[in-house]
């Protein structure tokens, strides 16, 4: 499986791959790919962990949350 945001609704025959990510408040219809982060109603990919605007550091670690 993977994480999902607070509120994220699973339908029937809906299935989270391994590491991926839902955003809070997603309706997800069908299978969300290895590794991908998706968001929407309905969920929809907008990007790859570890790629662009989610890349992760080289250390593994999760970068600090910028101040809002």
């Amino acid at each position: 499986g993977g994480w999902r945001g607070a509120g994220v609704v699973l339908l029937d025959g809906a299935f989270l791959r391994t590491g991926c990510v839902v955003g809070a408040l997603s309706l997800v219809r069908s299978e969300i790919p290895a590794g991908a982060v998706c968001t929407g109603n309905p969920a929809a990919v907008i990007g790859q962990r570890g790629h662009g605007r989610f890349a992760l550091p080289e250390t593994g670690a999760f970068p600090p949350l910028e101040s809002a």
